[in-house]
């Protein structure tokens, strides 16, 4: 598929970094990964469920990764993009996540 449809490769990385810039914009920390699958960095291992709990009623579902899956006070969410992403979805997942954090006192 990646040698037929290289277009879907280069949505991929227009996603990321559509994704990866609304990120940055808003202050989110997604450490230092390079792929297509982000972190968003919480730190806050007790509250990282709650803040999971609070962007599932804002619509969006991100499953925390916490010890021992990560280092302790390295809790997380993961969010994976693909080339079916639209940028619409992304704007929105992003709004979400932002303004939970924000609202978190996370950023």
């Amino acid at each position: 598929i990646s040698e037929r449809e290289p277009q879907l490769r280069e949505r991929l990385w227009t996603n990321v970094a559509h994704l990866r810039k609304r990120f940055a914009d808003a202050g989110v920390d997604v450490a230092e990964s390079t792929s297509q699958i982000i972190p968003v960095m919480i730190r806050k291992d007790p509250r990282v469920f709650a803040i999971g709990e609070s962007l599932l009623n804002a619509g969006l579902y991100l499953q925390p990764i916490i010890y021992p899956a990560v280092a302790k006070h390295k809790s997380r969410f993961r969010i994976s993009v693909s080339s079916v992403h639209t940028p619409e979805l992304l704007d929105t997942a992003a709004d979400i996540l932002i303004d939970v954090l924000t609202k978190e006192q996370i950023l």
